[in-house]
This record gives structure tokens, sequence and C-alpha cells, in this order.
């Protein structure tokens, strides 16, 4: 069950109703364990949103196992560059090992992607599919459009369609895209968007713990 110091994960739906995992560290906990308060980084312009009343799912392992619970946001207060959550958990954890279907947020990991031939942008978040990202250009829905991510050294290129658009602050456009499976024999996408996944919900985990990544 959660405890002080327990690394969660609260799941937001973005625009295409897809899961995101947005981390967060469980700083106090009732008795009962159904009231916890959490914090997460604040991060500006990404286009997800926590508020008083909402219910949504969390995330956290338990037993060795991926687990969700449902929960409801009780408040939600800001501490100089953290948001501060209170919520409380309903019912018990059921598993949740699908974790490859869920895109994990990039945004604290400041990483970008590369549109067409030259728009570099700001990566919003992953998964093994597909991924989202922040421009200031006009994209049509349903472009198929190159795509290039960059880490550790190594480029991972490929295809991807647009699937949702979402108009955010001073002219900043969210897209989210879907990778093209083999429309070039050379493309790596998928297995970039793999490794970017897993490795980013990792490097999550261990800052939370307080871990150099």
């Amino acid at each position: 069950m959660l405890h002080i110091g327990a690394k969660m994960f609260f799941g937001i739906a973005d625009e295409s109703n897809n899961c995101v995992l947005l981390p967060a560290k469980v700083t106090e906990v009732s008795q009962n364990i159904c009231a916890c308060t959490a914090e997460l980084e604040k991060v500006n312009g990404d286009g997800f949103v926590i508020e008083n009343g909402q219910e949504l799912p969390i995330y956290y392992e338990f037993k060795h196992e991926f687990t969700q619970q449902a929960a409801q946001i009780v408040d939600v207060r800001e501490n100089e560059d953290k948001l501060i959550a209170d919520f409380t958990t309903v019912g018990k954890p059921v598993s949740a090992e699908r974790r490859q279907c869920y895109r994990v947020s990039t945004l604290i990991s400041e990483l970008t992607a590369t549109i067409a031939p030259d728009d570099v942008c700001q990566l919003v978040d992953v998964s093994v599919t597909g991924l989202s990202i922040i421009s200031n250009r006009n994209y049509r829905i349903g472009a198929i459009l190159d795509v290039t991510l960059s880490y550790e050294n190594q480029q991972y290129t490929g295809a991807a369609s647009i699937k949702s658009i979402r108009e955010l602050s001073h002219n900043k456009i969210r897209y989210g895209f879907h990778a093209v499976n083999n429309k070039n024999p050379n493309d790596n996408l998928a297995e970039g968007l793999r490794r970017i996944c897993t490795a980013v919900q990792q490097q999550q985990l261990r800052r939370l713990a307080g871990v150099r990544a």
C-alpha cells in the first residue's frame, strides 16, 4: 500500500484519451491510508491538468507488481516548483502490468524531437507506439511526417502520423503522433520509442527515490 516516500504516478488522460504517467512522491499518509499527499514537478505549458475534485487512476508498485487504484483529488496547491496534491484512494489496487500501453511524461527530461527536416520540438511524452510534441508550426491531422529522436548519442528515425492536435497558449500547438511501422526498411523509431519509454520511467523512479540516475 502507499506509504511516506512511496514512488507513484498520476494517470492523466491526454487529448487522445491515452493515459500519461506523471511521476509523484507520497509525502503524507493518513492512518487509514485512504488520504494521501504527494508532490510532483510543476511544468508549465504541458497541457496536463490536475484540479480539485478530479477523479483519476494512480499507479505504484505493490508486492513487486505494478498496480492501479482509483483516486480523487481533494486539493492542489503550489510550492515553489512543485505541485502538492491531496487525494483519497478508492477501492483496492488491481494489476496494471500492461504498462507498455501508457505514455510517460518526458517534460522534466528535457528531450526533443525533430519533425520533418528541421522542426526541433519539445518532446512531451512517449509510449512504445507514439509520442507527443509541442511546436509552433502548423501541421494537419493525419499527416505522416518523418520523426527523429536523439537519446544517449543515438538517433532513431521513422515515420509517424498525426492523430491529435490541441492549441496551447503563446501560439504553441501540441501534436500527438502514432508511429507508422515499416515505411522504410531502415526505420528504427519503434526501437527508440521502446528504449526511451522504459529508460525515462526508470530514471523518474530513481529520481523520486533520491538516487542519481
